[in-house]
């Protein structure tokens, strides 16, 4: 993969991470409001917390990323493992971000009630089995 391709790639990773983690953000503070004596908002805003904070990682490690790939030819083959780990890092935020927002989103609904609960966890299955086979 070119170093343009490369870069394309790791723009648009930072625009959806940093659309996302706001998403998530949000999502978070909505959820805080919530009874607290409920269980299942425990594990929804935990999941949210985790994608929250990885979304912006993940446009942080793309950032530095994108940064490091701007610099000249020698420098590039000089930082080569630390341009590799930011990627590694990026990809991996990104993927652990969209599996919990997902899995927050799911569980969401047993906060009202069961059927609700049973609707939001089919559709985030649905999408994290979409999400999965293209992560």
């Amino acid at each position: 993969m070119s170093n343009e391709q490369l870069l394309v790639i790791t723009e648009q990773l930072i625009l959806l991470s940093a659309f996302l983690g706001g998403f998530s953000a949000t999502f978070l503070a909505a959820i805080l409001v919530i009874d607290p004596n409920k269980k299942m908002a425990n594990w929804v805003v935990v999941l949210s917390a985790i994608s929250a904070c990885s979304f912006v990682v993940c446009a942080t490690s793309s950032v530095a990323l994108v940064n490091g790939l701007q610099a000249t030819q020698e420098a590039l083959e000089a930082g080569f493992v630390t341009l590799q780990g930011a990627r590694i890092i990026s990809g991996l935020s990104m993927a652990l971000g969209l599996f919990s927002l997902l899995a927050s989103i799911g569980m969401s609904g047993w906060l009202r009630d069961k059927t609700t609960g049973i609707t939001t966890s089919c559709v985030a299955a649905v999408a994290i089995i979409i999400v999965g086979v293209f992560v």
